[in-house]
């Protein structure tokens, strides 16, 4: 976030003024302020127009997210899926105001460990968000939208990585240029999910405990250490889309913090 406290504790530390760059810096801050915080209210007073439009997009291209299950179960599905799209849209207007790109990332992190049932498949997510940013090109002016592109693409991109386990670390290792997926890799790891879930028990009984890298029913290899899982695999193939996870009876859950999602109980 930027921070004008900063630049002024350190001229006073040094009993002196501000330095030309530094004014320069202030100055590019104070004049994009305007256009960042009318971007800001624009999607605030547009959220339930943006959500609402988003999600049934997105249903009608995917139907099967709530389907076939009962009506409750859908609606439960609908709920989750709505309170974090809700979510993102209220980071992003966080971090529009700080013009700080980088906000979103620690809270991204906080919401992907809440863990399913708890949040919406990151695959789902990462659509929505992606139907968002299209259903915003229609109701933001030109440079409303130019301003506030980066931040859903930001949040994409972050969210699409984790899912494929491909961290800075990792990516820096590979000595690849690692491209995010697009929605055919993520319909690929939604299968992967699918079909993990169905061979779960055989899983549990032979991996207890181990990360696997999985694919169309079969495991490729396994390990304690998911990095270094990952890594072999690249020596392998090359970077490519993985669906490497913990084979665990139960699936962790956590708590739902209030200065995470305003409207928990």
């Amino acid at each position: 976030m930027f921070d004008i406290s900063e630049y002024v504790e350190k001229a006073n530390a040094k009993t002196g003024y501000f330095q030309v760059d530094e004014i320069a810096k202030l100055s590019s801050y104070v004049k994009s302020g305007l256009l960042r915080t009318e971007t800001a209210a624009a999607l605030t007073t547009h959220q339930e127009e943006i959500i609402k439009e988003a999600v049934a997009r997105l249903i009608q291209k995917r139907p099967e997210i709530i389907a076939p299950v009962s009506n409750e179960q859908s609606e439960s599905i609908l709920a989750v899926f709505v309170r974090d799209l809700d979510f993102f849209l209220r980071l992003i207007t966080y971090a529009i105001i700080a013009e700080n790109i980088l906000l979103l990332d620690d809270l991204l992190v906080k919401w992907k460990q809440l863990g399913e049932p708890s949040i919406t498949p990151v695959t789902t997510a990462v659509q929505g968000i992606q139907e968002m940013k299209d259903v915003i090109s229609s109701i933001l002016s030109s440079d409303k939208y130019s301003e506030a592109f980066p931040y859903f693409e930001h949040i994409v991109k972050r969210l699409s990585s984790q899912n494929l386990l491909i961290t800075d670390e990792i990516r820096s290792k590979s000595h690849h240029a690692i491209e995010y997926p697009d929605p055919e890799v993520l319909d690929y790891m939604e299968k992967q999910e699918i079909l993990f879930t169905q061979h779960k028990p055989e899983l549990l009984e032979k991996y207890p405990g181990m990360y696997v890298l999985f694919e169309d029913g079969k495991v490729l290899d396994c390990d304690t250490d998911e990095e270094a899982l990952v890594l072999r695999a690249y020596e392998h193939t090359g970077p490519r889309p993985l669906f490497v996870k913990k084979v665990l009876e139960e699936e962790p859950q956590y708590m739902l913090w209030n200065s995470i999602y305003s409207s928990c109980a």
